[in-house]
């Protein structure tokens, strides 16, 4: 997740831009400092969403209309409940 610009109320809200499920089993002989974030959370989870755009390949929010799941979660975080 991050954080948003403060909108015209001063509110900011949260972004998800990587949504990842990986197994502990597959952090184990990782080698961290030898190798890119990217690369190694492609090679070690199993599930994987993300949204790469513009000319600079940045990452972009997920849609979270389509992805309820990742949009209760974010909800659940914000709340502070």
């Amino acid at each position: 997740m991050r954080g948003t610009s403060a909108d015209a109320y001063g509110k900011v809200r949260a972004d998800a831009i990587l949504a990842a499920q990986i197994p502990r089993a597959a952090l184990k002989g990782v080698q961290w400092t030898r190798t890119d974030a990217f690369t190694i959370l492609n090679e070690i989870s199993s599930e994987l969403l993300i949204r790469i755009a513009g000319t600079s390949k940045a990452f972009a929010p997920l849609n979270l209309k389509t992805e309820p799941e990742i949009a209760g979660l974010i909800d659940g975080v914000t709340s502070g409940n």
